[in-house]
């Protein structure tokens, strides 16, 4: 005896509609994070998981489970800078003191109330409950029928007929893509007909905000050949073609059909590809240059340098060899108003006479300059006398030749 098993029905076949509404919760930040608003998302997935606690104990339990899968973690990994909501939060958690069920009630409350931290919730309400927590929970087939639902009905009732608000069999017609609650109407089939063009716009004007966020012609163009290329692939794999050959076969004639496109982005990479190049060699060319010049800049320092220290050792040497011939006796440099004496000569007949031996002469050094005359304001007009604290000027006694000049 043969037992059949029933699978569900995977939800991966969705339209194009329920795709887009896919893609746009997947850009919700706080659905996967570890941030404060992650936390009070996970409490609010597990209240939809549990709607109904009947007894004390069933809130502890609930209550526990939360702190274990969430709660402990958030606290564990919590630094920085916090805000009044998130302390507020904390607080509620820690703090609580429930004992009956009446207080778990209200404590649960509190924590519900901690749901504006979310808001705006992209994709709206369905029942007070968010459809990205239905996403994620349940992941439900048709996102793009319940997207904003609530949302829509507070600005108009989409449960009753537009024309004349009559509450059954209605039928919702979509006026433009994408289809959604927010471009939708209801119609009853008792025939009635549709608003006018100005009307229908001013209905649907109202609820634009709510509408599944378009991306202009291209949008639809990618819709459409997207739906084409699958009706090709079931076409011919219904016809006996392997499915791997068909899938191979409709993805080359999609390259073949956008291969101008490609080509045309092709071209674009490679010209930039190219300008880079000739930016990074000509940055090359640069650099090297620069360091050329560095290295001729420090061989001239180092010229200078050398320059510098012969220069100075000169100098030294210079200043060395002056000092030495100093010391050795010889004749100081002379100053104009200093000259040296000059020689006289003896005559033949005196006895100190010798050809390369002249009489001494009297020699003043330092130099004797004109003397001048001290004075002060105070002694203007007066002769001038000569300053108490400058002694005169005594020369160095002669040498005393006792050689009678002439005979």
């Amino acid at each position: 005896m043969f037992r059949f098993r029933c699978h569900p029905l995977p939800t991966t076949a969705m339209s194009f509609e329920h795709a887009h509404a896919v893609a746009l919760l997947g850009t919700v930040p706080w659905i996967q994070d570890r941030s404060f608003q992650n936390t009070v998302f996970e409490w609010l997935k597990l209240m939809h998981q549990h709607p109904q606690c009947k007894k004390k104990q069933d809130y502890e339990k609930l209550l526990e489970r939360f702190r274990n899968n969430s709660f402990n973690r958030f606290l564990h990994q919590r630094q920085g800078s916090t805000t009044q909501d998130e302390d507020a939060f904390v607080k509620v958690v820690c703090a609580s003191s429930a004992s009956t069920k009446q207080e778990y009630v209200q404590l649960f409350q509190q924590l519900n109330s901690f749901k504006r931290v979310l808001e705006p919730i992209m994709g709206g309400h369905l029942n007070n409950v968010p459809v990205v927590l239905l996403w994620v929970v349940e992941s439900p087939p048709n996102l793009n029928e319940i997207w904003y639902k609530d949302e829509v009905d507070s600005v108009r009732d989409s449960g009753v007929c537009i024309q004349c608000s009559g509450s059954k069999t209605l039928a919702h017609v979509s006026c433009s893509p994408p289809r959604c609650p927010a471009t939708a109407v209801s119609l009853c089939r008792r025939g009635c007909q549709m608003l006018e063009a100005s009307a229908l716009a001013a209905a649907l004007a109202k609820t634009q905000p709510y509408a599944l966020t378009p991306f202009g012609p291209l949008h639809q163009k990618m819709e459409n050949e997207l739906n084409d290329l699958f009706t090709h692939f079931v076409q011919q794999c219904a016809g006996g073609e392997p499915p791997t050959t068909v899938y191979n076969a409709v993805w080359a004639q999609q390259h073949a059909k956008h291969s101008d496109t490609l080509n045309t982005v092709l071209a674009e990479l490679h010209r930039d590809v190219q300008q880079t190049r000739a930016a990074l060699q000509s940055a090359e060319t640069a650099l090297h240059t620069t360091k050329l010049s560095l290295h001729k800049t420090e061989y001239q320092l180092s010229n200078t340098q050398q320059e510098l220290d012969r220069l100075k050792a000169m100098q030294k040497s210079w200043e060395r060899s002056r000092i030495s011939l100093c010391n050795q006796g010889r004749q100081p440099q002379y100053t104009p108003n200093n000259p040296p004496p000059r020689q006289y000569h003896y005559p033949p007949q005196h006895p100190q006479y010798t050809p390369n031996n002249p009489p001494p002469r009297q020699y003043h050094y330092p130099p004797q300059h004109p003397q001048c005359r001290w004075q002060t304001w105070q002694t203007q007009g007066e002769s001038a006398r000569p300053s108490p604290d400058v002694l005169p000027y005594q020369p160095p006694h002669p040498h005393q030749n006792t050689a009678n000049f002439y005979q």
